[in-house]
Parts: structure tokens; sequence; C-alpha cells
């Protein structure tokens, strides 16, 4: 079965990867898994200098979040995060994979506050 075959995982895993979201920019966001806002760090304001150390930081700790959730250690993690300026442009985001379907699987997070947008895709790979 694949990692996200279950809804219990794939709650557990938007709730890992917006608790990185959270962790990384702050409060005041919402999320595609919990429409409240979030109240906890000030919400981290857009620069592009910001997001050459964000990023790694962001996508790293999605991944360590998500290897809790997987106690026997079935899968690899693959997170690819894209984080724009929350200014009315539009934003694409397209991937495809050669995989198995029985067992390989990805979700996508959404996280935006006023000054941001970021997306984190999770592939699941079986091992």
């Amino acid at each position: 079965m694949s990692f996200f075959g279950e809804q219990t995982r794939v709650q557990q895993a938007n709730t890992a990867v917006q608790q990185a979201h959270d962790s990384i920019f702050g409060g005041g966001g919402q999320s595609s898994t919990d429409e409240k806002n979030i109240e906890s760090l000030p919400a981290l304001e857009y620069s592009s200098k910001m997001i050459e150390s964000v990023l790694p930081r962001l996508a790293a700790l999605c991944v360590e979040n998500l290897k809790k959730i997987d106690s026997e250690q079935n899968f690899k993690f693959l997170v690819s995060c894209v984080i724009c300026q929350n200014n009315g442009t539009g934003l694409h985001k397209g991937s495809a994979c050669l995989w198995n379907a029985d067992t390989d699987s990805s979700i996508v997070v959404r996280f935006e506050n006023p000054e941001l947008i970021c997306l984190s895709t999770v592939f699941a790979i079986h091992l």
C-alpha cells in the first residue's frame, strides 16, 4: 500500500508539512488543510534574499517531520517547495514521475500568508 493510501496518513503528513511551514514562515498563514489563522510567530516577510536560505531549511524540516510518521522506515521522501510573493501573480507547478502506483504516492500542501505563497510537494517512494 502507498504511504498516502490511508486518510490518517494523509492527515498526518499534511500536519507534519504544515508544522514545517509554520516553523519557518511564522504565524498568520492559511493552509490547504486548516483554514484557521495560526498565531505563533510573526509572519515572515517575503524577500528574494530570504528565499535562498529558507528553501533548503524548509525542505529538510519537511523530510525530518515526515520521517517521524514512517516508523517502519519503508519510504523515501522527496520534498519540492515553491515559494512566490503573494502579489496577485499566477503560479503554476507541475510534476511527473515514473513509479509504482501501488506503493508510491504524492501530496501537495499549500501555505499562504499576506506576504507569500508556498506549495510543498511530497513524494513518498517505497523502498
